[in-house]
Order: C-alpha cells, then structure tokens, then sequence
C-alpha cells in the first residue's frame, strides 16, 4: 500500500469520527462494479473519491508542497547556523581547540544523546514540531489541520514517526555540520590561524589523552593524530598548525557529519520498512464497519450465478426517472411541477428523461447513467429554492457521465435573488459559468425556434 492511500483514508476516517459519517451511496454504488476482491482496496477508493470530492485531495498536495517549502527553509536556516558555527570558532587568529570543539560539536553531540534517549520514550523533536508548524501556516484552509493530524496519525500507526523525526533531525544537522566544514576549510585556506589547547584548571596530560582519544577514530579516515610533542609545544609553525587544522576538521567531519549521515542512513531504511508493512486494521470499528457494507454488497450482486437483467420502468416523467434513446438528455432536479419541463420545446434530438423528486429517482438515474454514459445534458434547477449541498453532490456525480452539462435555472421575478447562490454553488463543483442558463432563449442549442 502506498503511504498517500493510507492517509487520504485516514484523513476521511477522522474527518467522519469527529463530523459524523459523509454521504457515499454514489460511491457504493460505483464501487458495487469493482472487481477486485479486496475490502482493503475498496476502502482506499471510498475514500479517494470522497476526498476528491470534498476538495481534500486539492489540500493534501497543497499542504504537501506546503511541507516541501517548510523543508527548504529549515535547509536554508541549516546553512546560515553552519556559517555561524564556523564563524563563531575562528573568530580570533588564535583559535583555543576546547572551545572551538564546543561551539562546532556541542550543540550537536547534545541533541544526538537526546535523540538516543527518545528510544526510550514517545519521540518528540522541536525541529519536527516546527516543521508541521510551518506547514500548517503556509497551507491555509479549513482542514489543514486534519490533514496534518491525518499525517501524523498515519505515520503513528505505521510506527514511522520515530524514524520520519530522526530522519528530519539528522539531515538538518547534516547540513550544518556539512557547511561548517566547507567554512572551516575556505577560512583556513584564505588566512592563517594559530592553535593551542587553553586552561587554568587542567593539566597538559589531560589535553594529551584527550586529544588521542577524540582523534583515534577519524585517523582511520586518515586524518593523523598530533604526537605528545605537537600537543606539549608552545611553537606555532606552519606544520604545527596544518596538523591542528587537519585534527580539528577531522572532528567535524567524523563526529559530525559522518555520524548523522549514518543516522540519516539508518531512519531512512528504517522509515520505509515500516511504510512498507504499512496496512488498514480492518479490525478497527470504522473500517470493520465498511468492511460488513462491502461484504454485503457483494452477496447481494451475487458470484454464483448471473445477475437478473434490470431495466428502469417507464412511467410518467412528473414522479421518476425515464429510458432515453438519444445522446442528449434533458432532466428536472426537484421541480415544483413538471408543466415547467412542459413549457420548453425541445429539439427531437432531445430526450426527456424526467424529473428527479425523490431519493430512489436519483439512485435509478445514477444506474441508468453508469450504464448509459451520454453526450449532453441539459440539467433543469427550481432557482426559487436555495441551494443545498446535497443537490451540488449529486449534480457533480452525474456529471461525470456526460461529456458537456448545462445548467438552466428556472427562476421567477420574486426568486431572483437566489440566482447569484445557485451560480456559486454551481462555480464551485466546476460547472462553467457560461454553461449556466436563466432564460429560455438562452438555449440555441437545445430548444427548437
């Protein structure tokens, strides 16, 4: 399973948990003709077409290249911390090796120990709190912050947070170890510098054994080790310094940058063997309940034995749903009476399928549409009554089966107030303003002069 399919179904999950269930008797129905034998899949395109339906899908890719753009910022703010780094040790000619270790690997080494001791506890970074803060601010909308819980959420249940949050960590650390580094090297390359190790307290075997034990590993990466009387001298020559700049810079690149590599390494694999194994616990109310309602539907069509053959009855257009016979359908949505339909002469090219009064008109319409995809059709709306959502759906699901749709709204002198709703809500589910009509000889291409 993909990771997006998993959080647009989480996504609708939670969104259905906190708001109540969504309206998707089109989409079982439509999903009553999947082939594929797999609840889980069936879930994952329940919810795909309602999150498109709702607009959610446009939110998602919004707060995605939202959270990309979050990304290029921390990388940003990564590099200028790593100049400052550099900076902030070789701000003097004469650079004291404890400090200039501190303020280029302190910071560093102490967020690395807070990142192993999250292995014993609920994993929690600032950096990855910021990160879905800047998200969140960058994508505006009324459910960016279900998304971003959705997100959250999903990669809780795949048991990736862990990893997707070290992930974050170490490559921001990357950066700025990486360009403290190519800092440290273009200074050092452009100015000369003296170093020594300075103290009141401590003595110089102290700084001998120190200087041995953090420069063991990086010699196996060949950068060498000061002997005792390197460490021990007072003499800043040229070969003196070059072996303390090589000492010093092996510290950054083994200690730091070479450790959150192979961090970064290791939560990467791990974050997609979890993504991997990533699946929909059908164990779960909400799923196991879509999982019964998916189950039923399949015992209902039948795998036994072939479905009966099944044709809509013909009875008048006033009270249901009609056959046609032509690519070019007019219907009535919820009209007060059919004499409204009466009062237009059509084209004969034109069939009248009826008008829509009733919820089992609109589910016998969606059949016959699904089974009959058609060229054009002429929807006819009682503008004298607002407009509600649930009649936006169904005429958005129904376009789906007609190549052009047009819109006429029937409208009286006391209603026409209402006409700016019913062009919004129509604008909104994606039907051309110009496909909107209020007067009848606005239909050249429909009415016969």
């Amino acid at each position: 399973m993909q990771f997006n399919d998993f959080w647009i179904t989480e996504t609708i999950r939670q969104k259905e948990e906190n708001w109540g269930p969504l309206d998707d008797s089109t989409i079982m129905r439509q999903l009553q003709r999947d082939t594929s034998p797999s609840i889980e899949n069936k879930i994952i395109r329940r919810a795909t077409l309602i999150a498109q339906r709702e607009g959610i899908l446009t939110i998602i890719q919004q707060w995605t290249k939202s959270a990309s753009l979050a990304l290029y910022l921390l990388a940003f703010f990564g590099v200028i911390t790593g100049i400052s780094l550099a900076l902030s040790a070789t701000q003097q000619n004469h650079i004291n090796l404890a400090l200039a270790l501190a303020a280029l690997l302190g910071l560093h080494a102490i967020t690395y120990l807070l990142w192993l001791l999250s292995f014993f506890k609920t994993p929690q970074t600032t950096l990855g709190k910021c990160w879905l803060w800047l998200s969140q601010k960058m994508a505006r909308s009324p459910h960016t912050s279900l998304v971003a819980h959705s997100f959250i959420s999903a990669l809780k249940q795949a048991k990736a947070i862990r990893w997707v949050l070290g992930t974050l960590s170490h490559a921001f650390w990357l950066i700025i170890l990486t360009t403290a580094s190519l800092t440290l090297l273009i200074l050092w390359t452009g100015k000369s510098y003296t170093f020594a190790w300075e103290t009141t307290i401590l003595s110089q075997q102290t700084f001998t054994t120190l200087t041995h034990l953090l420069g063991k590993v990086p010699s196996f990466f060949g950068f060498p080790i000061p002997d005792t009387m390197v460490i021990s001298s007072a003499d800043n020559t040229v070969d003196i310094q070059k072996s303390w700049s090589y000492w010093l810079l092996g510290q950054v690149l083994i200690w730091g940058v070479f450790v959150r590599f192979i961090s970064l390494i290791f939560c990467l694999l791990r974050t997609r063997k979890s993504i991997q194994h990533l699946s929909i616990d059908l164990s779960s109310p909400a799923y196991a309940t879509l999982a019964q309602r998916f189950q039923l539907q399949t015992e209902r069509i039948g795998t036994d034995s072939p479905a009966t053959p099944y044709t809509l009855p013909t009875i008048e257009p006033s009270s249901t749903i009609t056959q046609w016979t032509t690519q070019r359908i007019v219907i009535g949505i919820e009209l007060p009476t059919p004499d409204i339909l009466h009062s237009l002469t059509f084209h004969h090219s034109v069939s009248i399928a009826g008008n829509i009064e009733s919820r089992e008109d609109r589910h016998q319409l969606l059949d016959q549409l699904i089974q009959q995809p058609i060229q054009d059709l002429l929807l006819v709306c009682d503008a004298t009554q607002t407009p509600d959502r649930g009649i936006a759906y169904f005429i958005r699901d129904i376009a789906k089966y007609s190549q052009q749709i047009a819109v006429y709204l029937y409208t009286t002198s006391s209603s026409s107030d209402r006409l700016s709703l019913w062009e919004k809500t129509l604008s909104d589910i994606g039907i051309d303003r110009s496909r909107l009509f209020t007067h009848p000889q606005q239909l050249s291409s429909w009415i016969a002069l």
